[in-house]
């Protein structure tokens, strides 16, 4: 079952731009990507973040499911933690424009791509509805 909580776990960041380039007085729009990248705060995940991973779903998905399942997510990437100060830091690149929830992933490190029926570890106060469009901006939550 979905379930949306927005608390102070997960900073995070959306730099998206459009681009357009000249040919012999034509102008032509370049598909836009987004790049999502953020912070994850230690307290996330019962303050172990280490074997964490954010997956990106896509809003209409009826349930978050594991990687080898018929509701995986869209992408995902794992939290590259720094110890010293116990936070991690995540980005995914060129992500097609659109909406999409983003969910923190506690176990990630035991999700088996090849299969599917693994249990996933959400951790529900770090999902976020995050719509990317073509509009040059950031995004800060």
């Amino acid at each position: 079952m979905k379930k949306k909580a927005i608390i102070g776990l997960l900073t995070l960041f959306s730099t998206v731009c459009s681009a357009t380039e000249t040919y012999d007085d034509k102008t032509m729009q370049i598909t836009a990507y987004a790049t999502l990248n953020g912070t994850v705060h230690d307290m996330a995940c019962e303050g172990n973040i280490n074997d964490a991973a954010v997956y990106l779903y896509g809003t209409e998905t009826p349930e978050y499911g594991d990687l080898g399942s018929d509701y995986a997510p869209y992408t995902f990437t794992a939290i590259d933690v720094d110890t010293s100060i116990n936070e991690g830091k995540f980005e995914v690149n060129y992500l097609p424009l659109g909406t999409y929830d983003l969910v923190l992933v506690c176990n990630a490190h035991e999700d088996d791509f090849t299969r599917g029926g693994d249990i996933l570890m959400i951790d529900h106060n770090v999902i976020e509805n995050v719509l990317l469009t073509s509009t040059c901006r950031t995004i800060s939550f």
